[in-house]
């Protein structure tokens, strides 16, 4: 019996009903099967396989579980679409390349965290991890939050660790315990836009100071230091978003010092420490009486995995549990959890492995498509800064990829106050599942920065 869709089951091992949702999972990511598409009927597809139904069922059933496809009664299953599938405002289905959400891919590490949940979901007292536990938390979600801060050689201790949603979640509760409306924070002359938010959100002065391929120039910050009622000094000293500059041992031992010339508190956002795996010593290591430190796992492990920590002095730990309980009166507990369960069992290293060497060889695909030449060596990271040549604007660059169906982000997004943006865009190699079409996506900013647009959605059949 013919079927509009067969899988290939010699791509996957395991289970028959496995291996079939495995096919279907990597036809739906490579393009065979569109979304919208009508899956065969589950008798018609075990008549083609020769299986049984009840295996096509099992395979359907986790196949939506997992959110590749919906079913309708009586209408039939349907392939369910990816963000990167978008709705263009003429109204036609377009395939769009998203190089502008700057995510960790996951995909891959699907069977790891389909074990760790089936294990969590077999016990018997989930039901505690849904009572209200507020801050600021369990006792072992701090300790796991201590063991994954000192992976970046940084001496925690479990009482001096919160836990937020997300880094960003942090970084507004830091602010909020040590600095007063109308204070001034100062920062990179490009971070990412959450930071804006956040200042705007508590009526903060948000301001750049000159940085070069090195970070922020320490004369720069000495200066600015006198000039404003600095309220803390915020920096990103291992691979800037979203520059990814590196700011190296001597620049660090710099910044350290014009902190504590200014009696002011440095704020280390290491969203992407654990992912580089650099050794480097942190702005915290160096300081730690200084600093207050934030990380999370959704940059080094998933996207989705929104558990940030934030390590401080033992002095300001009541005050950000007061900061912590003003925002939210418990803390994300079951995501907790997982992120727990993944550091205790070795897992979180495992998934970090993995990235760095993922996001090594996308960095590596990217300058070689781009013709960027080598980078510097080991850089493990899921974006991308790409400086544009002279008489070539950002934002009329911008508008032309997106012409040609790719989207990444103009400088405008990552300025911090009013100073001009460079002439620069930044491309996110990580929001783009498959290779090939990922390198797809660059050649397309390849031929638009050499002016050989291809205008390619112009020229595919209605």
């Amino acid at each position: 019996m013919e079927t509009s869709w067969l899988p290939d089951l010699d791509l996957t091992r395991g289970p028959l009903y496995w291996r079939i949702q495995g096919a279907l999972a990597e036809d739906i990511r490579s393009g065979r099967l569109a979304a919208g598409e009508r899956l065969p009927t589950h008798r018609a597809l075990a008549d083609a396989l020769g299986v049984t139904v009840n295996t096509v069922t099992k395979a359907f059933a986790e196949a939506e579980r997992t959110g590749l496809i919906v079913s309708r009664v009586g209408r039939g299953t349907y392939v369910k679409g990816f963000p990167e599938e978008m709705q263009l405002d003429n109204g036609k289905a377009q395939d769009v390349i998203d190089l502008c959400q700057n995510i960790a891919v996951t995909d891959t590490l699907d069977p790891l965290l389909n074990r760790l949940l089936g294990a969590l979901s077999r016990r018997g007292s989930l039901h505690g991890l849904l009572q209200n536990h507020p801050h600021p938390g369990i006792a072992r979600h701090r300790n796991a939050g201590a063991r994954w801060i000192k992976r970046r050689g940084i001496e925690a201790q479990p009482g001096q660790v919160l836990l937020c949603n997300g880094g960003q979640d942090g970084l507004m509760a830091i602010f909020l315990a040590i600095a007063r409306p109308g204070g001034t924070i100062l920062t990179e002359k490009l971070n990412y836009a959450g930071i804006r938010f956040v200042a705007r959100c508590l009526n903060l002065n948000l301001r750049g100071v000159e940085s070069d391929e090195q970070g922020i120039i320490p004369d720069a910050l000495e200066a600015a230091c006198k000039q404003e009622n600095v309220s803390a000094i915020l920096v990103t000293p291992t691979n800037h978003n979203p520059t990814n500059v590196f700011t190296p041992l001597e620049r660090r031992k710099a910044l350290v010092e014009i902190a504590g010339r200014a009696g002011t508190l440095l704020v280390e956002d290491d969203a992407f420490g654990h992912l580089t795996g650099n050794k480097v010593p942190t702005l915290t290591a160096l300081a730690p009486d200084r600093c207050i430190y934030v990380c999370g796992l959704s940059k080094s492990m998933a996207g989705g995995l929104r558990v940030g920590y934030v390590l401080a002095p033992a002095a300001l730990v009541s005050g950000l549990v007061n900061s912590l309980r003003t925002m939210y009166s418990v803390y994300p507990t079951l995501m907790a959890e997982i992120a727990t369960s993944l550091i205790e069992e070795g897992q979180a290293d495992e998934f970090v492995g993995w990235h760095r060497r993922e996001a090594r060889e996308r960095n590596d695909l990217a300058r070689e498509v781009l013709g960027l030449g080598n980078g510097p060596e080991g850089v493990s990271s899921y974006h991308l800064w790409l400086p544009l040549p002279e008489g070539r604007r950002a934002v009329d660059f911008v508008a032309d990829l997106r012409a040609e169906g790719v989207l990444v982000a103009p400088p405008e997004k990552f300025t911090v106050d009013h100073q001009p943006a460079p002439n620069a865009v930044r491309l996110a190699l990580g929001s783009v599942r498959d290779r090939e079409r990922l390198k797809e996506g660059l050649r397309r900013v390849a031929d638009c920065l050499s002016g050989r647009p291809h205008r390619w959605h112009n020229l595919r059949p209605d």
